[in-house]
């Protein structure tokens, strides 16, 4: 039941971004995984994200991350600034949060990093970017420079770590925990296919932004219009059979078209890409019992006419780790 509630969950995302508004109800996750959460700042308020992918093999390195090439060309319509003080130790600051309500913003959990360095005086804390000047930090003594490197840091909270403390979180939060610095979300399962011995196992998988304002706030996302500006061709692509007009057997999953060869710089799949372009497939002549679980089979019943190709919305799909099979 856990995965066809995966299903019932893109479609339901799916069918929104065509419909607009419409009454949901989010279906059950597939189960929760605890992140790490590391710490910024953003108008002199303290910020908590995640670290997830970055189109840079060094940064990949030294934080852990997952390469992912492609996030190159979210420089400059989608990466906002990310500033990084090179000679001080403290969280980078950001540009810009996500809305609390569904507002456009130039959110999308994509970052372009900006190096701040101390020229002159003694070095100390930048805990905000100057509103209203979002390509430097006009501040006396310092040098800023602007790279080509694309971080993914989804942002779970802003604010203080206590019951009364955050002024935002991740409407899907399921708790977060102070003294350790973690932060629970519910994962959904999807189909994976190995990108060389074309291998499907399960991937578990989180949901942190979405471009779509009715899609966001019902699954709990954050709301990132500019996400939408990620080109088809530097994003993936997801597929799921619609089960609001259909049946489909309940071990079908999404069915994702990349995913990384491993979760980190040694990433080898250079077409993976975090960022998604969702589609929703309905069944033509296809037969109701069969499970799709990989692209290739899906792109050539799409192209006999077995399955159609309905509606696309944009999410920043982070894949946490292999499930047993």
């Amino acid at each position: 039941m856990k995965r066809c509630s995966t299903l019932i969950l893109l479609a339901v995302l799916v069918s929104l971004a065509c419909m607009g508004p419409a009454a949901a109800v989010l279906p059950k996750p597939d189960g929760n995984v605890t992140l790490p959460l590391s710490q910024g700042w953003y108008d002199n308020q303290l910020v908590w994200f995640i670290c997830t992918t970055t189109n840079d093999i060094k940064t990949a390195q030294a934080q852990n991350l997952t390469l992912a090439g492609k996030l190159y060309s979210a420089i400059p319509a989608v990466a906002q600034p990310l500033y990084v003080v090179v000679n001080f130790q403290q969280g980078p600051v950001f540009s810009v949060v996500p809305p609390k309500v569904p507002a456009s913003n130039a959110y999308t959990g994509l970052w372009q990093i900006y190096y701040i360095r101390w020229t002159t005086g003694i070095p100390r804390p930048i805990i905000n970017d100057t509103v209203g000047d979002p390509k430097g930090i006009p501040i006396a003594g310092v040098t800023v420079t602007p790279t080509n490197i694309v971080v993914d840091y989804p942002i779970l909270i802003v604010g203080q770590l206590s019951i009364a403390g955050p002024t935002y979180k991740i409407p899907q939060l399921v708790s977060f925990n102070a003294q350790s610095k973690t932060a629970v979300l519910p994962y959904f399962n999807a189909f994976n296919q190995d990108f060389i011995t074309k291998a499907v196992s399960v991937v578990k998988t989180i949901i942190t932004e979405s471009s779509n304002k009715y899609i966001a706030p019902i699954i709990g996302a954050n709301y990132a219009p500019g996400l939408g500006a990620m080109s088809a061709a530097d994003s993936q692509n997801a597929w799921l059979l619609d089960p609001t007009t259909q049946i489909s057997p309940p071990s079908q999953l999404p069915v994702l078209e990349q995913c990384a060869s491993v979760l980190s710089w040694r990433n080898a799949n250079q077409a993976y890409s975090p960022i998604v372009k969702g589609h929703l497939l309905v069944r033509l002549t296809a037969s109701p019992s069969s499970i799709f679980n990989n692209p290739t089979t899906i792109q050539q019943l799409l192209t006999s006419g077995a399955l159609s190709q309905t509606g696309t919305t944009t999410l920043n799909v982070q894949e946490i780790n292999s499930l047993p099979k």
